[in-house]
C-alpha cells in the first residue's frame, strides 16, 4: 500500500512542475501589454527551476526518462498553442 503512495507522489512532482512549466512559457509567450514585470519575473524563475529539475539526476530517479527531451517536447507544445490535456505517465 506505502508503494502506491509512493509512486502518486512521484507522479505527481512530475505533473505539477509539467504544469508550471507550461504556464511559465505561456504567460512568456503573452504581448507584453498583457504581462506585470513581477509576474514575468516569477515566470522566468518557474521556468529556470523547471529545466534545472528535467536535466538533473532526481528527475531520473523520479521517472525513467530523458528530461531534456520531455522539456522540449513540453516547449514545442506550449508554443504551438496545443493545449496539454492529460499526461500518460507508465
Amino acid at each position: 500500500m506505502q508503494e502506491v503512495g509512493i509512486e502518486k507522489l512521484r507522479y505527481a512532482v512530475i505533473v505539477q512542475t509539467i504544469q508550471d512549466y507550461v504556464a511559465s512559457l505561456k504567460y512568456l509567450h503573452l504581448p507584453k501589454s498583457r504581462q506585470t514585470e513581477e509576474e514575468a519575473q516569477e515566470a522566468r524563475e518557474t521556468i529556470r527551476d523547471c529545466e534545472q529539475f528535467f536535466c538533473s539526476n532526481w528527475f531520473t530517479v523520479l521517472l525513467d526518462m530523458d528530461g531534456p527531451c520531455l522539456m522540449r517536447a513540453i516547449r514545442h507544445m506550449a508554443y504551438s498553442q496545443n493545449e496539454i490535456v492529460g499526461l500518460d505517465i507508465p
